[in-house]
């Protein structure tokens, strides 16, 4: 194992939450006499929190113990001195979480230029081995299909299975990447709703002058925290899915090329040189481009939910008529969004007609 961070964050929760007793301690210890602290004999104590109780002196030593074990958590045990892989492997759950690790590349690149310095793919995200795992997942889903027309075929039946789907064979080879990405989007879009809450408390406990000081503090504590927590999750997330959407294009352009290669002579003449390059220049990166933003059709909703349960709570039946433009502008989106869709579709005809005549252009002047 080189890193864990399940570990990594139950230690700091213990240096944290350990911190207000630690500061306890110290702060009765100076009232009675410093000098307890290098004593170390384990008397009895007649007040526990004295500096010179054994159960004071073992939450010393427990404390600066986490802090110590906390502190070694930033740094990963070394994988294989040699083996060249790439940094990321090697990095601790910290240094993955900031993305320390890819911190020497723009260093070196901002000072010259960058040649043999980049670091080397992870093996599950070479061409090789996505193909290879989208063979896989395709040839079952092929080997389905093709049992299903065998059964239809032979008990008369009319009409036609469905074919395989795309989509849900890229979804079966990156399955528990997508689901942890939907586990750190919901956790980002419950924290979100987190600092107006917090801040409805904390307007609250100034309107309060009973109230004690130490409430103030952990509400401006939880506050700031909640933003860097928040922060740190979404943009693990967006990386997940940044760097999935990369798989899927290169699985799917790997896909595409091998089956144009293995096009016979009659499937050539159904399908045109434009054709097949839009696909995998355009079509292609079009899943690339929308993977990060999926998961907007059920956190959209999610996140409208949560506003107006808010709304609601904080202004009672006053927050109806926003419902209700939100409600009117709904179908004009969905309008423009058909539009847009009709648009990209006849410009999509446009530039395979277009790559269709350069095409014909370059095969004349060729002869």
């Amino acid at each position: 194992m080189v890193t864990s961070g399940i570990l990594h964050l139950s230690a700091m929760c213990f240096a944290v939450c350990g911190a207000p007793q630690f500061y306890q301690n110290i702060r009765v210890g100076n009232e009675v006499s410093l000098k307890t602290l290098f004593t170390l004999h384990f008397c009895y104590c007649e007040d526990p929190s004295s500096l010179s109780s054994p159960l004071c002196i073992a939450y010393f030593i427990w404390y600066i113990s986490v802090l110590i074990y906390t502190f070694l958590m930033f740094f990963a045990d070394p994988r294989d001195p040699f083996h060249k892989a790439n940094v990321e492997l090697d990095s601790s759950f910290f240094n993955r979480l900031t993305l320390w690790w890819f911190n020497p590349i723009p260093w070196k690149g901002a000072r010259k230029d960058l040649e043999a310095n980049l670091f080397e793919l992870n093996e599950g995200s070479t061409t090789k081995c996505l193909s290879d795992l989208w063979e896989l997942h395709w040839k079952l889903r092929l080997a389905e299909y093709h049992r299903k027309v065998d059964l239809r075929k032979s008990s008369a039946g009319s009409g036609e299975p469905s074919a395989p789907s795309v989509v849900a064979c890229l979804f079966a080879m990156f399955r528990w990447e997508f689901l942890t990405a939907t586990v750190l989007k919901v956790i980002s879009d419950i924290l979100q709703f987190a600092n107006p809450f917090l801040l409805h408390q904390l307007i609250g406990f100034v309107s309060d002058p009973k109230a004690a000081l130490w409430i103030g503090l952990a509400y401006a504590v939880l506050m700031f925290a909640a933003s860097e927590v928040r922060s740190f999750v979404l943009n693990s997330y967006f990386y997940i899915m940044f760097r999935m959407g990369v798989k899927f294009q290169t699985a799917l352009t790997a896909a595409i090329y091998k089956k144009t290669l293995n096009l016979s002579n009659s499937a050539r003449r159904d399908k045109t040189v434009g054709e097949i390059v839009n696909l995998m220049a355009i079509d292609v990166e079009r899943f690339q481009l929308i993977t990060p933003q999926i998961q907007q059709f059920w956190s959209c909703p999610f996140q409208i939910t949560l506003a107006l349960i808010f709304l609601f709570f904080t202004l009672g039946y006053s927050a109806a008529p926003g419902v209700i433009v939100m409600i009117i502008f709904l179908p004009s989106n969905i309008i423009s969004s058909v539009i847009v869709k009709k648009w990209q579709v006849a410009q999509m005809k446009l530039k395979d007609e277009r790559t269709k005549m350069i095409n014909e252009l370059l095969n004349g002047i060729k002869v």
